[in-house]
């Protein structure tokens, strides 16, 4: 059996909330007023203020948390609640919505803790990308495969549109090219990913045969 109540303090001050166990809800409501975690809440502010209050049933159902939370919030909207600062229900689209406007008031902070945890667990996230690329090696690149079949035109476009737009830089990089060990001319930067192409490793396949 669910209960939603309302407390009402001494300075006028209302919040309402909904439990199946009243007496023990306002037991907690008196201890959690003093954690550290909750402290902060208006509720438990104005409780340490005005610890006497008068605790009134508004309706009892025999239901579900989720029926019961929906009925908290509609005593609220009738009521107007002066401590409640969160709402009790939220329909999935307005869950979604709150989401959305927080990403919204908050990109750039989401955005610059993104880029912390990236910093602070580089390793972690580099050796998992791994694994993950091992495992699904094949997939990766057939979908990569067919994706550059969808996009080849797109594709081609826009590294012409580079090409034209970054004429210096990339003539001053081929300036830096060095010639690879099996003949290829590569950009020095470029060494590496060079190294583990078919044709380098197909030269350093053929120049270990030759060797045996």
């Amino acid at each position: 059996m669910y209960s939603v109540y309302k407390l009402t303090f001494e300075n006028g001050q209302t919040y309402i909330g909904s439990t199946n166990n009243l007496a023990q809800r306002l037991r907690e409501h008196k201890s959690d007023c003093y954690r550290e975690k909750w402290r902060h809440l208006p509720i438990y502010q104005c409780m340490r203020e005005c610890p006497d209050f008068d605790c009134n049933v508004l309706i009892q159902e025999n239901c579900t948390k989720e029926v019961a939370r929906q009925l908290e919030q509609r005593y609220i909207e009738i009521h107007q609640p002066t401590l409640n600062c969160v709402r009790a229900f939220q329909s999935k689209e307005q869950r979604k919505q709150q989401r959305k406007e927080y990403r919204e008031r908050n990109k750039e902070q989401i955005s610059l803790q993104k880029k912390e945890n990236r910093e602070k667990h580089k390793e972690k996230i580099a050796l998992k990308d791994k694994e993950k690329y091992i495992r699904n090696r094949e997939q990766i690149l057939l979908k990569s495969k067919e994706s550059y079949k969808r996009n080849k035109e797109q594709i081609l476009l826009k590294q012409k549109e580079y090409r034209e737009q970054n004429k210096e830089q990339i003539s001053l990089k081929r300036k830096k090219s060095i010639t690879c060990e099996c003949g290829s001319i590569v950009i020095k930067d470029s060494l590496a990913r060079h190294k583990r192409t078919k044709k380098h490793l197909e030269f350093i396949m053929a120049t270990k045969l030759k060797s045996v």
